[in-house]
C-alpha cells in the first residue's frame, strides 16, 4: 500500500506531531483532510469566526499499543488531532469557544466527505449509514464515545491501489 506524507502545511494550517508520530498516509486520507482542514471557519451564513492556524497531530500509522496491527491508524487510513491552535481540545473543548467551534466545524465538515468513514471527537461520534451519517450511541458504544472526547479521529476507507 503506498503512502505519501500528510506534511507540515494543510491548505495554510500548520501541522506539528507528536514525538512518536510520523505523517505517512494514504492519499485518500491527505485528500480528505485537504477538504475539511481549512483556515477560515465561518458560519452558516459565511461570517469568519475563527481562524484555524495550526493542527496537532497525535497519531497517523505509526506502531503504538492502543493501535493494533493491522488497523486503520497503522495503515495510515486514520489519523488523531489533539490540540486547535496550540490548544489541547482534551482540556479546552468545554471551556473554550474557539477550540469547540473549531473541532465542531471539523466534524461537520468531515461528515460531507463520504470518504470518511469515521468521523469521531467531543462533539459527537458518527458513521456512514445508508447513504447518510448517523451518530453512534448506546451501552455498547460508550467507552468508544468516551475515548474520543480528547481528540478528533478521522479514517478514510482505502479507493486506490
Amino acid at each position: 500500500m503506498a503512502k505519501t506524507k500528510l506534511g507540515a502545511d494543510i491548505n495554510g494550517v500548520i501541522v506539528t506531531y507528536s514525538a512518536t508520530s510520523n505523517s505517512d498516509v494514504i492519499e485518500e486520507l491527505l485528500e480528505a483532510m485537504r477538504k475539511i482542514i481549512k483556515p477560515q471557519i465561518n458560519d452558516s451564513e459565511g461570517n469568519l469566526l475563527y481562524n484555524l492556524n495550526s493542527i496537532y497531530v497525535s497519531s497517523t500509522s505509526e506502531p503504538c499499543a492502543v493501535h493494533k496491527e493491522g488497523g486503520a491508524h497503522r495503515e495510515g487510513k486514520a489519523v488523531d488531532i489533539s490540540k486547535i491552535n496550540n490548544k489541547a481540545i482534551t482540556t479546552n473543548y468545554s471551556t473554550d469557544a474557539e477550540v469547540q467551534t473549531i473541532c465542531d466545524a471539523l466534524q461537520v465538515a468531515a461528515s460531507e466527505d463520504w470518504n470518511i468513514v469515521e468521523n469521531f471527537g467531543p462533539l459527537a461520534c458518527f458513521q456512514p449509514y445508508k447513504g447518510g451519517y448517523i451518530q453512534i450511541s448506546g451501552e455498547r458504544n460508550k467507552p468508544l464515545i468516551q475515548q474520543h472526547k480528547t481528540h478528533l479521529h478521522f479514517c478514510v476507507k482505502q479507493t486506490k491501489t
